[in-house]
């Protein structure tokens, strides 16, 4: 009777992929614990459709998200990955490019000057945020300094 060897080097690769998929993981491991938000975008009461979210931490990733028709966003920290870092955070609205924006965004919610801080908790977190718009004041400090050339 002749006695069967079963190959060692069959399983080797399978050994070795199992290895390396344990060590380097699924992407997750440097992820930061995340909490989940939600909300609405209005303007004196109506929603704004088609605004860019920045929720942008002291330190780390900016999460994204953009309002539909209703005003409604959620936020993800990368595609797919629903959430944004614990702890105090900026929130920085903009159009997207070439869009034909309803209004202009005020100056205390836009770019890296944006007053709009909120603070995400562990858990589910909804922050409705209803803009106001410029006051007279705030117009006239705006056009007073921009260049001119």
């Amino acid at each position: 009777m002749r006695e069967t060897r079963r190959s060692v080097f069959l399983p080797l690769p399978l050994l070795f992929l199992t290895a390396v998929l344990g060590f380097v993981g699924c992407g997750g491991a440097d992820r930061p614990p995340l909490g989940y938000v939600t909300g609405t975008v209005t303007m004196e009461g109506e929603p704004v459709d088609n605004l860019i979210l920045f929720f942008k931490p002291d330190v780390g990733r900016a999460a994204t998200a953009i309002t539909d028709k209703k005003g409604y966003y959620r936020l993800e920290y990368t595609k797919g990955v629903a959430g944004t870092k614990l702890g105090d955070t900026t929130v920085l609205l903009e159009w997207p490019l070439g869009y034909t924006a309803p209004f202009a965004i005020p100056a205390r919610y836009a770019g890296t000057t944006s007053q709009l801080k909120l603070e995400v908790v562990k858990g589910n977190n909804t922050f409705d945020i209803d803009l106001e718009p410029e006051t007279e004041a705030e117009k006239k400090k705006a056009k007073s300094t921009i260049p001119l050339e």
